[in-house]
Protein backbone atom coordinates (compact mmCIF):
# COMPACT_ATOMS: atom_id res chain seq x y z
CA UNK A 1 0.00 0.00 0.00
CA UNK A 2 1.51 3.43 -1.35
CA UNK A 3 1.00 6.67 0.54
CA UNK A 4 -1.02 9.53 -0.59
CA UNK A 5 0.96 12.26 -2.06
CA UNK A 6 -0.56 14.44 0.89
CA UNK A 7 0.29 11.95 3.68
CA UNK A 8 3.92 11.75 1.79
CA UNK A 9 3.81 15.05 2.34
CA UNK A 10 3.40 15.24 5.55
CA UNK A 11 5.69 12.60 6.66
CA UNK A 12 8.84 14.48 4.60
CA UNK A 13 7.93 17.52 6.57
CA UNK A 14 7.38 15.80 10.08
CA UNK A 15 10.84 14.35 9.38
CA UNK A 16 12.30 17.63 7.99
CA UNK A 17 10.97 19.17 11.77
CA UNK A 18 12.58 16.41 13.89
CA UNK A 19 15.56 16.78 11.62
CA UNK A 20 16.12 20.97 12.09
CA UNK A 21 15.25 20.59 15.93
CA UNK A 22 18.21 18.31 16.29
CA UNK A 23 20.43 20.49 13.87
CA UNK A 24 19.51 23.12 16.41
CA UNK A 25 19.79 21.29 19.50
CA UNK A 26 23.14 20.13 18.72
CA UNK A 27 24.43 23.79 18.20
CA UNK A 28 27.19 24.37 20.51
CA UNK A 29 26.20 26.80 23.78
CA UNK A 30 28.61 28.52 26.10
CA UNK A 31 30.31 26.81 28.69
CA UNK A 32 29.48 29.98 30.64
CA UNK A 33 27.76 33.92 30.73
CA UNK A 34 27.36 36.23 32.56
CA UNK A 35 24.04 36.96 33.89
CA UNK A 36 23.77 39.77 35.45
CA UNK A 37 25.76 43.23 35.83
CA UNK A 38 24.94 46.40 38.30
CA UNK A 39 27.60 49.40 38.25
CA UNK A 40 27.68 51.84 41.04
CA UNK A 41 29.02 53.57 43.52
CA UNK A 42 32.12 52.64 44.80
CA UNK A 43 32.10 50.64 48.39
CA UNK A 44 34.84 52.89 49.93
CA UNK A 45 34.17 56.52 50.19
CA UNK A 46 37.03 57.79 49.66
CA UNK A 47 38.20 55.27 46.06
CA UNK A 48 38.21 56.94 42.76
CA UNK A 49 35.82 54.72 40.32
CA UNK A 50 33.28 52.69 40.76
CA UNK A 51 32.38 49.31 40.76
CA UNK A 52 30.52 46.80 39.41
CA UNK A 53 28.78 43.36 40.39
CA UNK A 54 28.77 40.94 37.91
CA UNK A 55 27.14 37.47 38.29
CA UNK A 56 29.10 34.66 36.29
CA UNK A 57 27.41 31.52 35.85
CA UNK A 58 29.76 28.22 34.94
CA UNK A 59 27.65 25.48 33.45
CA UNK A 60 30.26 23.38 31.77
CA UNK A 61 34.30 22.85 31.63
CA UNK A 62 35.88 23.71 28.65
CA UNK A 63 36.24 20.95 26.54
CA UNK A 64 39.80 22.21 25.85
CA UNK A 65 42.37 24.52 28.04
CA UNK A 66 43.19 25.53 31.48
CA UNK A 67 39.64 25.17 33.29
CA UNK A 68 41.30 27.85 35.98
CA UNK A 69 41.56 30.09 32.26
CA UNK A 70 38.93 32.59 33.73
CA UNK A 71 39.66 36.42 32.53
CA UNK A 72 36.44 39.09 33.14
CA UNK A 73 37.61 42.38 31.07
CA UNK A 74 35.82 45.71 31.07
CA UNK A 75 35.92 48.23 28.62
CA UNK A 76 34.32 52.06 28.64
CA UNK A 77 34.96 55.23 27.53
CA UNK A 78 34.45 56.07 31.33
CA UNK A 79 37.60 53.96 32.06
CA UNK A 80 41.47 55.50 31.91
CA UNK A 81 41.73 51.96 29.98
CA UNK A 82 40.40 48.36 29.75
CA UNK A 83 40.59 46.55 32.87
CA UNK A 84 41.20 42.51 33.62
CA UNK A 85 40.40 40.34 36.31
CA UNK A 86 41.67 36.76 36.40
CA UNK A 87 40.53 33.90 37.56
CA UNK A 88 42.73 34.55 41.04
CA UNK A 89 40.61 37.32 42.18
CA UNK A 90 37.38 36.27 41.44
CA UNK A 91 37.97 33.17 43.33
CA UNK A 92 38.95 34.75 46.34
CA UNK A 93 36.22 37.55 45.99
CA UNK A 94 33.21 35.46 45.74
CA UNK A 95 30.19 35.54 47.36
CA UNK A 96 27.00 34.23 48.10
CA UNK A 97 23.49 35.70 49.19
CA UNK A 98 22.22 34.67 52.27
CA UNK A 99 18.30 33.37 51.81
CA UNK A 100 17.53 33.98 55.06
CA UNK A 101 17.44 37.18 57.69
CA UNK A 102 17.27 40.41 57.06
CA UNK A 103 19.63 42.86 55.02
CA UNK A 104 21.61 41.38 52.11
CA UNK A 105 23.59 38.45 53.44
CA UNK A 106 26.65 38.56 51.27
CA UNK A 107 28.95 36.38 52.76
CA UNK A 108 32.64 34.57 51.19
CA UNK A 109 31.98 31.69 49.08
CA UNK A 110 34.26 29.03 50.18
CA UNK A 111 33.84 26.62 47.13
CA UNK A 112 35.60 29.00 45.28
CA UNK A 113 39.44 28.57 45.42
CA UNK A 114 42.05 30.08 43.07
CA UNK A 115 43.86 26.73 42.63
CA UNK A 116 40.40 25.11 41.26
CA UNK A 117 37.92 24.97 38.66
CA UNK A 118 34.94 27.21 38.93
CA UNK A 119 32.20 25.40 40.45
CA UNK A 120 29.52 24.41 38.19
CA UNK A 121 25.67 25.25 38.57
CA UNK A 122 26.07 28.10 40.99
CA UNK A 123 25.98 31.35 40.64
CA UNK A 124 29.25 33.30 41.36
CA UNK A 125 28.66 37.07 42.37
CA UNK A 126 32.12 39.15 42.63
CA UNK A 127 32.54 43.00 43.12
CA UNK A 128 34.92 44.57 40.41
CA UNK A 129 36.73 47.90 41.31
CA UNK A 130 37.15 49.77 38.31
CA UNK A 131 39.07 53.24 38.11
CA UNK A 132 37.38 55.61 36.42
CA UNK A 133 38.00 58.77 34.98
CA UNK A 134 37.18 62.25 36.84
CA UNK A 135 35.69 63.50 33.65
CA UNK A 136 34.98 62.89 30.60
CA UNK A 137 35.02 65.40 28.04
CA UNK A 138 33.06 65.07 25.07
CA UNK A 139 31.02 61.93 26.44
CA UNK A 140 28.50 60.50 23.93
CA UNK A 141 25.08 60.78 25.01
CA UNK A 142 25.01 57.60 26.18
CA UNK A 143 27.44 55.97 28.37
CA UNK A 144 28.17 51.91 28.41
CA UNK A 145 30.25 49.77 30.38
CA UNK A 146 31.11 46.58 28.75
CA UNK A 147 32.27 43.45 30.70
CA UNK A 148 33.54 40.04 28.38
CA UNK A 149 33.93 36.88 29.94
CA UNK A 150 36.65 34.68 28.52
CA UNK A 151 36.96 30.98 29.52
CA UNK A 152 39.70 28.41 28.38
CA UNK A 153 40.63 30.96 26.03
CA UNK A 154 37.43 31.99 24.45
CA UNK A 155 34.99 34.78 24.77
CA UNK A 156 32.44 33.35 26.72
CA UNK A 157 29.75 36.38 26.92
CA UNK A 158 29.66 39.86 27.11
CA UNK A 159 27.06 42.57 28.46
CA UNK A 160 26.83 45.79 28.67
CA UNK A 161 24.98 48.56 30.76
CA UNK A 162 24.29 52.51 30.96
CA UNK A 163 26.46 54.28 33.42
CA UNK A 164 24.39 57.67 33.61
CA UNK A 165 23.69 57.24 37.53
CA UNK A 166 27.33 57.59 38.12
CA UNK A 167 28.31 60.40 35.93
CA UNK A 168 26.44 63.97 35.91
CA UNK A 169 26.88 67.37 34.93
CA UNK A 170 28.53 68.48 38.00
CA UNK A 171 32.39 67.35 38.36
CA UNK A 172 32.48 64.43 41.30
CA UNK A 173 34.49 65.38 44.46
Amino acid sequence: MHPTPARAILMLCALFQVTACNLIDARPAHDAAISRMIPGPPAEADVDGFDCWLTLEFQRYPSEGDGTDVVVRFDSIALAEPVEFDWAYIASHDKLTGREGFGSGLFEAEITHPGRRPPLGRPTQVRFPLPARASIENAPETLYLEAELYWGGERQDNVRQTLEHLYGDTPRS
